[in-house]
């Protein structure tokens, strides 16, 4: 019942592994880059731009708190 999770510099393949690693071992996956996304409606960038890095460090700990990360594989962000 444990978790997965992916961590590395920006554009190292994050993403990419986590999805294999997911789907090979059949568990959850949870991108927190895409999770952000979705969650401030612009791209991360955008958001660093806007509110600062400080901000999305926040986001990055409340994706990661506000799921069960048990059978989950996290593809964590490289952007701040």
């Amino acid at each position: 019942m444990k978790g997965i999770a992916l961590i590395g510099m920006p554009c190292s393949g994050k993403s990419t592994i986590s999805k294999v690693v997911a789907s090979r071992l059949g568990y959850g996956l949870l991108d927190v880059d895409e999770w952000i996304v979705a969650h401030e409606h612009e791209p991360i960038a955008e958001t660093i731009k806007n509110k600062g890095v400080d901000y999305v460090l926040g986001l990055d700990e409340q994706c990661v708190r506000d799921h069960d990360l048990r059978n989950l594989v996290v593809s964590t962000p490289g952007c701040a």
